[in-house]
């Protein structure tokens, strides 16, 4: 089945003019078997790699169980990288705005980037997420001087007008589910 699908994308390139790069054409399976089925898939009569233990497609690396704990890792370790970044540059800053934007900008965007495919299912996942935006609370409550208690930071979100990266994960998932319902997003199957 999934052979024939390949066979009619080498006939439409060719009515196209484009030449498919084999070399860089791999396939994974998604499975939490320990001994999955194998195929050979063959794309204009050349045989078809299998890929590693993980690809990475749009920006979201995809493992062989879809657990997504290596792109959860990738990302914080890049939110956090650039949090520290953005506390050195900062320091002088002292309006809500102006850290509120670079912390939208450069670091949550990194955290909730493709979050309806990748969405945490474990505590482990969820808390190292958090993570990040508690260490911007901790920073922001103190360049901006926001009393909270520690650990607690519902003042600076509040202050910031910020949510939960949980429940930012949760609006988004409620979204895209009420679009799918509605048929704004285009799955036929």
């Amino acid at each position: 089945m999934f052979q024939s699908e390949l066979n009619a994308l080498v006939l439409w390139s060719r009515l196209l003019g484009l030449e498919l790069c084999i070399p860089k054409c791999h396939y994974m399976s998604f499975t939490r078997s320990h001994s999955p089925i194998r195929h050979d898939y063959l794309v204009d009569g050349k045989s078809l790699s299998l890929s590693g233990s993980h690809v990475v497609d749009l920006g979201v690396t995809f493992d062989r169980t879809l657990s997504f704990n290596l792109h959860i890792e990738k990302i914080t370790c890049k939110a956090l990288k650039m949090l520290d970044f953005i506390k050195r540059i900062s320091s002088e800053f002292n309006m809500c705005s102006f850290l509120k934007a670079l912390y939208c900008a450069f670091v949550r965007s990194r955290l909730e980037y493709g979050v309806v495919i990748w969405d945490p299912q474990n505590l482990r996942d969820s808390c190292q997420i958090e993570r990040v935006q508690r260490k911007f609370l901790k920073y922001a409550s103190f360049v901006l001087h926001i009393d909270c208690l520690p650990h607690d930071y519902t003042p600076v979100l509040e202050k910031l007008n910020l949510e939960t990266l949980s429940t930012k994960r949760t609006k988004a998932n409620l979204v895209f589910l009420l679009k799918l319902l509605s048929g704004e997003v285009d799955a036929p199957d």
